[in-house]
């Protein structure tokens, strides 16, 4: 069950300093973001949706 368990910071404290979780954790970060197709990535530019003219009804 590694998904329940993959963060025990509890655990984890006691045998990594914080700064060295805290670049453990960036670089898990930075792995999974590298996977995202860029139109997903943090940061990325927000598609913007077209409108249609709206029809007259006469």
């Amino acid at each position: 069950m590694a998904r329940n368990m993959w963060v025990q910071e509890q655990e984890l404290g006691d045998a990594l300093e914080r700064r060295e979780l805290a670049s453990l954790v960036k670089a898990s970060y930075d792995l999974v973001v590298a996977k995202l197709p860029k139109s997903r990535r943090p940061g990325a530019p927000r598609p913007v949706k077209k409108r249609h003219p709206r029809r007259s009804t006469r």
